[in-house]
This record gives C-alpha cells, structure tokens and sequence, in this order.
C-alpha cells in the first residue's frame, strides 16, 4: 500500500539467480573471480557471480555469451551477404532490416535506457546501421553514430528521431509491391469525433477508417517520458506508424480525450482527430520485410 492509498499489486517474475548450500565440510562453490555465486552457467555449468554473468534464459557465462553473440554475428553476415543479389534497392532495405533487427526471429533484448537522447546510440546499435549500409548503399546513408535504438525509452526528447533511408519511398514502394500480390492492409487508421448515446452518454464517434499496415512504435517521432507516482517512467517510446494503402507513411498527430464516469469509475475516452506525415525507423522496416516474406 502507498502512501497515497493505492494498493499494489506484484506481478511474479521468473528469476534466474539461485543460491546452493556448500556441500557438508567443503567450501562453497565461488566464481572465477572470487565473487559470490548467484547460479551457474546452463551451456557450460561454470559457478558465476553476477557481475561475471548475463540473466539470460537460462543464465550464461561471459565466456558463452560472447561466443553466442559471435556465432550469431557470423550467420547473421552470411544472411546479409546472400541479399546481395537482390537488384531492388528497397527489397534489400526491408529484407536486410529483417535480418539485422530480428537475427533470431524476434528482437533482441536490450535494455531501454532512460536518459539523454543519445543514450540510445549503443555500439550494438551501430553495428545494426553499419550492416544495412553494407547491404543497401544506394539507400542507407549517414554515419552510424546519428541513430538511434527505435524502441528506447527516452526522459527529454521530442520529436522525430533521423533515419538514415526515404521513408515515403519505403512506403509507396511496399504499397504497390503487396497490391501487385493481392494482399491488402490488415488493419485500420481511425478517426473520430465526440458523440452522444441517449443511452451511453458521451461517446467516441469514428467518422472515418483508413486500411492500413500498423506498425506498433515504428514511426520516428516520440514524446518524452513522463514520471508516474504509481508506476515510475511512462512513455518516451516511438509512436505507431501507418502504411496507407496508397503508400502514405501517417501517425495521429492529435488525439483527444475525455474522462467519462460509469459504474462510478472515470475511465477515458479518447479518439484520434488528425493524421501526420511521418518516417519509418528501423524496427518498422523489420517488420516490413517480414509482411513482404510473408505476402
């Protein structure tokens, strides 16, 4: 219970740290490093601290942890080597996005710092945009060290974030080539107003839907995050993008929103009133070439 009166409520967590008794007259288990032993190692078994150690699943020595990272590294070079076959420029971006951003299928973990903007311009990040320049130059331009983490939480920054290729090129072109396959938007932009109910009350109207590709935290403009006494940092994250049938590349740039009381709770209500050109970061073009792959 907080001080303001709010309960709340754990979530359980897996944890990967795990402590054993020594054995009966021997020493404890210590790491290589004489620090204290918080598990061992799953492909290796070594004893490791948490310093020498990374809470993957199940938790890894630096020793294996390097060398998954490099064996990743080497297959993932291998993949971008065989795009270079592609004559079409934006095919490559995509499919080359797909590969840099997801190596396994799914993005990897990072943590998503929470500070000045370019403390989102980590070396792992940098070799991402160093590998699309290799595998797209006529397309990716720019040095490495101006990108950032598409997904990073970021306290002070507004605004869009630079990309390093023409994100309405990207667009058009994906629009045409997934109507040349007779495969459509699988979602909707929606706009609206503020109604009436005799029933409900006051309502969110939707005056007009848009087919689109959305795109969860793919555009490249964000909103600082802000501090919430119950929940700690909120937001700073990128904002949705929508790929338009036509090819438009559009995120909502106004919402509107109204605290509505039913049951005796006030719950929001909010719909979108205009729409804004915007870019796509490297987290929509990765999810771009796996709607490509797919369609």
């Amino acid at each position: 219970m907080t001080a303001t009166g709010v309960a709340m409520i754990s979530q359980p967590t897996r944890c990967d740290t795990t402590y054993r008794e020594a054995p009966a007259g021997g020493a404890p288990p210590a790491c290589d490093c004489g620090g204290a032993v918080v598990g061992w190692c799953g492909p290796c078994g070594r004893a490791v601290c948490a310093r020498c150690s990374a809470t993957r699943a199940p938790r890894q020595c630096v020793t294996c942890t390097d060398a998954a990272l490099e064996a990743a590294g080497a297959a993932q070079h291998g993949q971008l080597a065989g795009l270079s076959t592609i004559a079409d420029p934006v095919e490559r971006l995509l499919r080359a996005a797909r590969v840099v951003y997801r190596p396994s299928g799914r993005a990897a973990p990072e943590p998503a710092p929470v500070g000045p903007p370019d403390d989102a311009v980590t070396r792992r990040w940098r070799q991402r945009y160093s590998d699309l320049h290799r595998a797209c130059p006529e397309l990716v331009t720019g040095t490495p060290d101006e990108y950032r983490d598409p997904v990073a939480t970021l306290r002070s920054f507004r605004g869009p974030d630079p990309v390093p290729w023409d994100s309405a090129l990207v667009g058009r072109w994906f629009a045409r080539r997934m109507a040349a396959a007779g495969a459509g938007p699988t979602g909707t932009l929606e706009l609206g107003r503020m109604g009436f109910s005799p029933l409900r009350g006051r309502i969110a109207v939707t005056t007009r839907r848009m087919p689109a590709w959305v795109l969860a935290n793919g555009a490249t403009y964000r909103e600082p995050a802000r501090e919430d006494p119950r929940f700690g940092w909120r937001g700073g994250t990128t904002d949705t993008a929508y790929v338009l049938g036509d090819g438009r590349v559009l995120r909502v740039g106004r919402r509107r929103s109204l605290g509505k009381r039913t049951g005796g709770m006030l719950r929001p209500v909010a719909w979108n009133v205009a729409t804004e050109p915007c870019g796509l970061n490297l987290k929509a073009l990765a999810e771009l070439g796996v709607l490509l792959e797919s369609g």
